[in-house]
């Protein structure tokens, strides 16, 4: 009925994910978290009504635009843009969730997101699992990080990660 995914990475993305789901077997990812974060984060019956409510609005929107006071101003189209998301739990065959969750998500088009992105000091590098000392300012155009700026060891640490993976600019 159901397959507990504790890996890193996970299923979702894998070509397992088609034969898990074929019979109806549900997916609960429980993602690479302190066990203090998915127990202060247990998944609520009452999280549905708003994940639900955030999906609709998503495909109501035609455009996303993210700022924060660190300097991030990024702009996506999310027209048309398939849209989902969990509550942390799913009762549906087939289904998909995440725990913690409580998420909305879409999938925008080919060369929809452009703007800027600031990590500020203090917020976390999921990917490192570390808090950042330093600000690190990402400039996206038509989807690709196209400049990484920032003269501090956060910025090298990051722009190597990402060179690594050899991918187009």
């Amino acid at each position: 009925d159901i397959v507990v995914d504790l890996t890193v990475e996970g299923f979702l993305h894998s070509k397992e994910l088609n034969a898990i789901q074929s019979e109806g077997t549900r997916l609960l990812v429980v993602c690479n978290e302190h066990p203090e974060v998915l127990e202060r984060c247990e998944p609520k019956a009452e999280d549905w009504s708003r994940v639900r409510t955030g999906i609709k609005m998503l495909y109501k929107a035609k455009t996303m635009h993210v700022t924060s006071a660190a300097g991030t101003d990024l702009t996506v189209d999310v027209t048309d843009a398939p849209c989902g998301g969990t509550a942390g739990f799913s009762t549906y065959d087939s289904g998909v969730s995440h725990w913690p969750g409580g998420l909305c998500l879409c999938f925008p088009g080919e060369n929809t997101v452009n703007g800027k992105i600031v990590m500020n000091r203090g917020d976390l590098n999921l990917t490192f699992k570390e808090y950042l000392r330093e600000p690190i300012t990402l400039t996206v155009q038509n989807d690709f990080i196209v400049d990484i700026s920032g003269d501090n060891l956060d910025t090298e640490l990051f722009r190597s990660y990402l060179e690594a993976w050899d991918d187009p600019s």
